[in-house]
């Protein structure tokens, strides 16, 4: 659907943050806030990581 399509049926395109890390639970919470804090449209954060004793996972989890 082009966006032109989209606004005539009021409908708003939604934006996708994709953020890879690696170990990046020391940096994960000031990034995730900081993007929280400036996007003010629609949109959702997707954390991409790839190994299961990263420590970012836990990070984000105190975020919620």
């Amino acid at each position: 659907m082009e966006y032109s399509q989209a606004r005539c049926l009021d409908l708003k395109p939604r934006v996708s943050i994709v953020i890879p890390v690696y170990n990046e639970g020391d940096n994960v919470q000031p990034v995730l806030r900081r993007i929280f804090e400036v996007v003010k449209i629609d949109a959702e954060v997707l954390v991409v990581y790839d190994d299961p004793s990263d420590t970012t996972v836990p990070a984000i989890e105190k975020l919620q």
